[in-house]
């Protein structure tokens, strides 16, 4: 009886220990899985942070405007417009004098008395193209400095690593590595053999991933293409700058060689190339906009694997998430011992909060560029229109007045007078808007200055965040690490 007793004690204790070894394989993988899981969270956040950083310098290196670019470009066009008009009043002054006296009378050495046309001062005129002549040299000086700063800017970005190829080639890798922690922690997630609760709050902790990591790619796409495009816009700026001041100081030489040789028909000549500048004037805003829409276009089709399969995503629908994350973990039955309310999740929990408050910021940036600053008045659609228009009308008046006026010279004088007097006009208004445009700015950066809403204080900001969110992440590890 004792005998038989035993060995059914043996058979019972046996069951046991089979029974605890079997909770014992089966619990260590799914306790090491849970760890897992929550290691690969913190890894994607890593390469998350990594992302953000990349997408931010490759908009500082690639936007550079420079503080005192607004007051250097304004200085030279300022002495465009201001002398351009300073020449032009000079020869409408001569011009009206010889329209109220049309004739004089002269008395030569034996006192004769004649009765002769007048004529317009030639030293005068010339004195007044020379004028216009030095200063849309000046404004195509001024236009090659920034031209050649943004050159430098964009080498630089480049051997940086901010280049357009080297930088899609960057993030194309980083995309595929943080996929690959997708891929792993799915796996580690399976391996765990989650009960529903804590299954629901690992895929709401997916959820907030997939939608930061996405949202991630998604901006360094329109960072990438916005700030390509604004380069193309401005860098065609200048071109179109040169080629417009360059071709009105050449039809000024050709009109100061026909007022000084007496070859009144190459006022034509003279007047087809100051009409061309005046066209530049009128057309240079659409066309640029219209090469930076090119460039986007480019730029847009070599960033398609970067955002291919990617849900478009919002900061809004990223807190939606992040609030369902946050419910299903103050509800969880398993607070005590659930991967949900662990240090590391906790730690999670707080970076997906800075995170989206963050991009609040990033977005409100990403609306509010300070382009006027850099930009004179001829580059708005309504001014150069304007400018343009009233140099075409001199460009018209000097082109009838050198091919099919040339002996009638009270008629050319008259004719000339007229488009002289719209030219003068657009010239001063030229003066006038590049002096309003360049206090607007400054009242701009002061008042966003005074708040840190600067792009560079706001980028500034930015990488203090993911600085710390990196540390604070990495510090998380370090920890758990010591722990174990």
């Amino acid at each position: 009886m004792n005998e038989t007793m035993v060995c059914k004690f043996r058979i019972v204790a046996a069951a046991l220990m089979v029974c605890f070894v079997q909770q014992s394989i089966f619990a260590l993988p799914a306790s090491a899985s849970l760890d897992e899981v929550e290691e690969l969270n913190r890894q994607i956040l890593l390469k998350e942070v990594e992302l953000e950083r990349f997408s931010i310098n490759f908009r500082k290196y690639n936007n550079i405007q420079g503080r005192w670019r607004g007051w250097r470009y304004f200085a030279f066009q300022e002495a465009n417009a201001g002398m351009t008009a300073a020449g032009l009043t000079t020869q409408l002054v001569d011009r009206q004098r010889v329209i109220r006296n049309a004739n004089v009378f002269n008395v030569n050495s034996s006192g004769k008395i004649s009765y002769e046309p007048n004529g317009v001062n030639r030293v005068t005129q010339e004195k007044g193209l020379i004028l216009q002549m030095v200063g849309q040299t000046v404004g195509a000086v001024g236009s090659g400095i920034e031209l050649g700063i943004n050159l430098h800017h964009g080498h630089a970005a480049h051997k940086k690593g901010y280049g357009s190829k080297e930088s899609i080639s960057f993030v194309l890798a980083l995309r595929d590595q943080i996929n690959a922690l997708f891929e792993k922690r799915a796996a580690a997630v399976t391996a765990a053999h989650l009960e529903s609760d804590e299954l629901a709050i690992a895929q709401a902790e997916e959820a907030v991933l997939r939608d930061i990591t996405d949202m991630g790619l998604q901006e360094y796409a329109d960072y990438h293409v916005a700030a390509k495009r604004f380069r193309a816009f401005q860098d065609s700026l200048y071109v179109f700058d040169i080629a417009k001041n360059t071709t009105g100081a050449v039809g000024n030489l050709v009109n100061v060689v026909q007022t000084h040789e007496r070859r009144p028909h190459l006022s034509g000549g003279a007047g087809v190339l100051t009409l061309t500048s005046g066209a530049l004037i009128m057309f240079t805003p659409l066309l640029a906009q219209g090469v930076g829409k090119l460039v986007a276009s480019s730029h847009k089709r070599a960033l398609r694997q970067v955002v291919a399969g990617i849900s478009p995503h919002t900061v809004d629908e990223l807190e939606v998430h992040r609030r369902e994350l946050n419910a299903l973990l103050n509800k969880s039955p398993h607070s005590d011992q659930s991967i949900a309310s662990s240090s590391k999740s906790v730690a999670l929990l707080s970076a997906y909060d800075l995170e989206a408050s963050q991009r609040r910021k990033q977005f409100a940036l990403s609306t509010r560029e300070i382009r006027a600053g850099t930009r004179s008045a001829t580059e708005n659609v309504r001014a150069g229109l304007f400018v343009g228009s009233t140099k075409v009308a001199l460009g018209v008046t000097n082109i009838v007045a050198g091919w099919h006026l040339t002996h009638y010279p009270h008629k050319i004088n008259s004719l000339v007078q007229g488009g002289t007097i719209a030219y003068a006009s657009g010239a001063y208004f030229a003066v006038g808007e590049n002096l309003r445009l360049r206090i607007v700015d400054e009242v701009n950066r002061k008042r966003l200055g005074a708040r840190s809403e600067l792009p560079a204080q706001v980028l500034a900001e930015k990488l203090k965040a993911l600085d710390q969110l990196e540390c604070d992440l990495k510090a998380c590890a370090a920890s758990e690490s010591k722990v174990d």
